[in-house]
C-alpha cells in the first residue's frame, strides 16, 4: 500500500516539475529574454 501512494507521489513530484519547467521557458521567452537564456545554457 505504501509503496503505491509513493509511486504516485514520485509520478506527481515529475509531472510537476516539469510543467513548472515548460511554464517558466515560455514566460521567459514571452519576457524577450529567450536569447540569454540559451546563451545561459551554452555556457
Amino acid at each position: 500500500m505504501s509503496m503505491s501512494i509513493l509511486l504516485v507521489f514520485l509520478f506527481i513530484a515529475i509531472f510537476a516539475a516539469i510543467i513548472g519547467f515548460i511554464a517558466f521557458e515560455l514566460i521567459e521567452e514571452m519576457r524577450g529574454s529567450h536569447h540569454k537564456l540559451v546563451d545561459r545554457y551554452h555556457e
